[in-house]
């Protein structure tokens, strides 16, 4: 399975952050933050973000539930960056979509256009080309989340699995490297 660790994590949304694009930028949170599969986040519509945009709702793909996740504070200022600056497109007020496109009125960007954008960020960012899809971002995602002490169960309904045996899978990769970093700690503090 491809993940990203933290520190690539890191260098790719740097790099996502200096190309100042926001709606790339947010984009690739929203996929990272909430698990998402690239065509969920692209199915964002306007009237699944909260008016007061403290959370949204996604339509799962692969088992059609709809979930409402909270927002973190970083991703609302990106968001009324993004909502600021999408209003001045012209098509903002016919397209239902978060994430539009400049030459089209009723569609998102598409899955393609998606794809092509992470792989040219995480590619400029020293990702190699191998783990160049944006997928990776979710499953970066459930594999932080059971790093940081999630269970298994909220990361199976995070992600919007039909079956635990889905997430159990990234917990054979959560388990080593949490593994290797605490053993690091305990070294570095070995007498």
């Amino acid at each position: 399975m491809k993940y990203l660790n933290e520190s690539e994590l890191k260098g790719f949304f740097q790099l996502v952050k200096q190309k100042k694009n926001i709606r790339n930028e947010l984009l690739f949170r929203f996929t990272y933050h909430y698990g998402l599969r690239v065509q969920e986040a692209i199915n964002i519509r306007i009237k699944d973000i909260h008016p007061k945009l403290i959370e949204m709702k996604i339509h799962r793909v692969k088992n059609g539930i709809e979930r409402t996740y909270p927002l973190c504070a970083n991703d609302i200022i990106l968001l009324k960056k993004w909502l600021k600056k999408r209003s001045k497109h012209p098509y903002a007020n016919e397209n239902p979509y978060l994430f539009i496109t400049s030459h089209s009125t009723m569609n998102s960007i598409s899955k393609i256009t998606a794809q092509k954008l992470f792989e040219k960020y995480a590619t400029e960012s020293g990702i190699e080309k191998k783990r160049c899809h944006p997928h990776v971002l979710r499953h970066s995602c459930a594999i932080q989340l059971l790093m940081n002490g999630n269970d298994v169960v909220t990361v199976k309904n995070w992600l919007g699995h039909n079956s635990i045996q889905s997430t159990l899978r990234y917990l054979e990769i959560a388990v080593p490297e949490w593994k290797k970093i605490a053993t690091g700690i305990i070294n570095k503090f070995a007498i």
